[in-house]
């Protein structure tokens, strides 16, 4: 999205941000795919950083028929929105993540579900962000859904009952 739009200077912040974080790992990566390993560890460590359990259930194959920006912006975006909605639950039965991946031949299905305080607004289809501050929000849906269809792929949510559940 930030190269599309000629933001060069925000598309390298966020490149070497994904680096930082990848360099700053303290869980040896092993089996399934590297690049997975990197932003489920991250995701942990975010997690258990603001009283977050999250819980992942992977079966992925070491590669995968995608490009590394492409999944770090659908799985990451998909992670970063559950934390950050599931951080802002009271009752601590209602604060978690899970994540659910599956590889089957050619295609890869992430599942990505957490609790929720209070529904998020629906507007013409789309989820707006609740961030108040300034910078770049509402995006990151909208970049997994358009990194997804590179793959003739979909990203869907259904949010019920304090469960907000996207699937790609």
């Amino acid at each position: 999205v930030f190269l599309k739009a000629g933001q060069y200077e925000e598309a390298l912040t966020y490149i070497e941000q994904i680096y930082d974080s990848a360099n700053g790992m303290k869980v040896p990566l092993t089996g399934g795919n590297s690049m997975v390993n990197i932003l489920v560890n991250n995701a942990q460590q975010q997690a258990a950083a603001c009283c977050v359990p999250l819980t992942a259930n992977i079966m992925v194959p070491p590669e995968l028929p995608f490009e590394n920006v492409d999944l770090c912006i659908i799985l990451g975006n998909l992670l970063d929105n559950a934390l950050e909605a599931a951080e802002k639950v009271e009752a601590a039965e209602g604060r978690w993540v899970r994540l659910t991946m599956r590889g089957i031949h050619q295609m890869l299905v992430i599942r990505v579900e957490n609790g929720f305080q209070e529904k998020p607004v629906e507007e013409r289809g789309e989820w707006k962000s609740t961030k108040t501050e300034g910078g770049l929000h509402g995006w990151g849906l909208k970049s997994a859904r358009i990194a997804a269809e590179k793959y003739e792929g979909t990203v869907s949510t259904v949010c019920e009952q304090n469960v907000f559940r996207a699937t790609a």
